[in-house]
């Protein structure tokens, strides 16, 4: 059975709004790179285009495709076979279906349903802590015309005015990261900003630059792109700076940059495989307030599936966690926030039990 595509299903806008209250909240964190949640990762939203109206079915259906997209990483899940019996049935799964206005469909789907149905046909899963991405764009619309992509309009950096063009390549990058999943932050362009970096080290890809001028807003990671626009179209060119990596990425469309890195997170991030358990050891904490936020933070994270308290003594927290995935994901996870830094990096202190499993101090 195939799947319908000429609906006439659009996108809802995100809210600028959004995207700054991301950035502003960041800003008055203490230094700490903080892992962002993606909320409503199982609820999708269609807007629908009154030229073609689609059946409730067809909607629903469409809507399992991008979030099946969203959770699996892969980018033709709405095609792919080992998804059909999801896609065939997927009002099986819908929790709620509504409207959020006259125009917008909104489709929430059962998580914990939809993941035992991905478990069992050994699919990845990707939850709603994901990394949070700072956006860097240099737009070159030639004859002079060029930007810096921020969160919000404001006014060109000449006296030639871009602000359709900015609005319109923005609201391509915030579609694509809505689709997937995907926290994002853009730049405020504020006065520290144009101040330590400028249009030519982001279109010349000075990488150095722009992880100095990211600092303050203490993302996972940075794309940084470049786009010149013409009248046969754009030529987008991208660089995702993601701890000591640095990768290339060359697309059509800012949109198609997104779910390139969207693909490569989920490759990161996504569990698969039976659940395995675990110690982990957490030094340094010493008082009581420090015993809760490590167990407060710990129980934040969805992906664990169990946390347990095995020791305190003042050596430290001995738990034990479960999750599913390899040891990797789970120091992938962690390392997303810095709420608990390897203890090895640290060094013990005297007196410290450092067991042989995973050692861990709590960020002060």
């Amino acid at each position: 059975m195939s799947v319908p595509t000429q609906f006439g299903l659009r996108y809802r806008s995100l809210a600028m709004q959004s995207v700054i209250a991301v950035v502003l909240a960041v800003l008055c964190l203490p230094y700490v790179v903080l892992v962002a949640t993606f909320s409503d990762l199982y609820t999708v939203n269609l807007v629908l285009q009154s030229s073609s109206m689609p059946t409730q079915d067809e909607a629903t259906r469409v809507a399992m495709g991008r979030l099946l997209t969203r959770i699996t990483g892969h980018p033709d899940a709405a095609r792919e076979l080992i998804f059909l019996n999801l896609l065939d049935k997927a009002e099986d799964f819908v929790l709620e279906i509504g409207r959020l206005d006259r125009d917008t469909l909104t489709v929430t789907f059962d998580e914990q349903s939809i993941k035992r149905e991905l478990r069992s046909l050994d699919q990845p899963v990707w939850g709603p802590e994901r990394p949070l991405t700072l956006i860097w764009v240099a737009v070159d619309a030639g004859f002079g015309q060029r930007s810096i992509l921020s969160g919000e309009t404001s006014e060109p950096q000449n006296e030639l005015a871009m602000t359709d063009l900015d609005d319109r390549l923005r609201q391509e990058i915030l579609r694509a990261a809505y689709d997937r999943g995907l926290p994002i932050a853009f730049p405020l362009l504020d006065l520290e900003d144009i101040t330590s970096l400028t249009f030519v080290d982001v279109w010349g890809g000075f990488n150095d630059r722009i992880r100095e001028a990211s600092v303050r807003y203490k993302a996972n990671a940075i794309l940084s792109g470049r786009v010149r626009v013409s009248e046969f179209g754009d030529n987008v060119q991208w660089t995702l700076i993601w701890g000591d990596r640095e990768r290339g990425i060359t697309t059509a469309t800012l949109g198609e940059g997104l779910e390139r890195v969207a693909e490569i997170y989920a490759e990161e991030f996504g569990a698969i495989g039976r659940s395995r358990t675990a110690q982990i050891a957490v030094l340094g904490v010493t008082e009581s307030s420090h015993y809760f936020e490590v167990l407060s933070y710990m129980d934040s994270l969805s992906f664990l599936e169990s946390v347990k308290v095995e020791q305190y003594d003042p050596a430290g927290l001995l738990l034990s966690v479960t999750w599913r995935g390899d040891l990797g994901l789970l120091q992938r996870m962690l390392d997303l926030d810095n709420v608990l830094i390897p203890a090895n990096t640290m060094g013990a202190q005297n007196g410290e039990r450092v067991p042989n499993n995973l050692a861990f101090r709590l960020f002060h």
